[in-house]
């Protein structure tokens, strides 16, 4: 990579790791509340529920609705550009909850962890949270030039910056649903 190149990254990650960072509390909040909600509840509650979610039992989804869901999600999370930033922040939290609750409730083998969720979550938890960071760049930007009267928007540059990383958080989670149509699920299949 050319120094132009890692300037360019340098920059657009400077640009917007404050809602980055803010992104990934959100969603590790979700996974937080979580674990507290399963910790206290009944656990024979629990136990029912997790009977009802166990992969080698329930259907799979087709191909086109686990592309489908993620792209709904992703697009929902960009949305907090028009929402000043609660769509974003909604589904963050929602998505952190929803992926600890899969994994606590179904509580896999390793093999089954590593094939079920850590494959294409490893390429689909940094794409919710470079969406979360195009959700909430611009209530970043319209907050700090509302509070700091030195600031100045520079809406080309952040537009610039919500097409790529729209672009990069969209590869990213076209990327994870094919691991999980095409490598996880194939994989799953073919050890149980």
């Amino acid at each position: 990579m050319n120094e132009r190149s890692f300037t360019f990254l340098r920059g657009l990650y400077t640009r917007n790791r404050y809602p980055l960072y803010t992104s990934m509390v959100i969603y590790l909040t979700g996974v937080l509340l979580a674990w507290i909600i399963l910790a206290t509840s009944d656990p024979d509650v629990v136990a029912s529920f997790a009977s009802g979610n166990n992969p080698a039992q329930t259907p799979v989804q087709n191909d086109m609705n686990i592309l489908t869901n993620n792209l709904i999600a992703t697009v929902g999370i960009f949305a907090g550009i028009c929402t000043f930033g609660t769509s974003a922040i909604v589904i963050i939290l929602a998505s952190g909850y929803v992926h600890a609750t899969a994994v606590l409730l179904l509580t896999p083998s390793l093999p089954e962890f590593v094939l079920l969720f850590a494959l294409h979550s490893i390429i689909e938890i940094p794409g919710i949270w470079i969406a979360g960071s195009v959700g909430l760049r611009v209530p970043f930007d319209f907050t700090r030039y509302i509070l700091f009267e030195n600031y100045t928007l520079d809406t080309t540059r952040i537009a610039l910056d919500l097409i790529i990383l729209g672009s990069v958080s969209v590869a990213f989670i076209f990327v994870a649903a094919l691991v999980e149509m095409f490598i996880s699920r194939q994989a799953y299949n073919y050890i149980s």
